[in-house]
């Protein structure tokens, strides 16, 4: 429910503000902290928050988890993540606000909401979803570790 209200308050703001005016704040205060370094990292995380690198991987576990018998826990994610990318592309055709000036990597489309940032929650998810996979307590943490990196 939080993350809802918190959603919809964003969307607000990005929809009643100049265009790219928050974005323009967020730029600035960033700006006296970019290296070279940073931004290869920026564009190494931002693969991973790909669809094409999402979709497939969420695929795969759902799979492991139909093998390991959980083929309620399988169809959960499929079904969760499927929702996000639709949901994600129907706001995207409703706010239809426009893409950030010089990007690191090259998108196309709407920028908010941020498919990306959708996307890496589909790793979290996915994480949680396999835990039931893990041998054990430790592992179970680092997996749920591994989806929040």
């Amino acid at each position: 429910m939080t993350a809802a209200a918190a959603f919809a308050l964003l969307t607000v703001l990005v929809t009643t503000s100049a265009p790219l005016g928050i974005d323009h704040t967020a730029f600035e205060a960033l700006h006296d902290i970019r290296a070279p370094w940073l931004d290869h990292a920026a564009r190494v995380v931002t693969t991973f928050g790909l669809f094409a690198i999402v979709g497939p991987s969420v695929l795969v576990a759902a799979l492991l988890l139909i093998r390991g018998h959980e083929r309620i826990r399988a169809a959960a994610l499929v079904a969760g993540c499927g929702l996000a990318w639709l949901s994600v592309q129907i706001v995207k055709g409703a706010v239809d606000r426009a893409r950030p000036p010089a990007p690191l990597v090259h998108a196309t489309g709407a920028s908010y909401p941020s498919g990306h940032a959708a996307n890496s929650v589909g790793w979290l998810a996915l994480a949680i979803g396999v835990t039931v996979l893990a041998p054990s307590g430790r592992w179970r943490v680092a997996v749920v570790a591994a989806g929040l990196g």
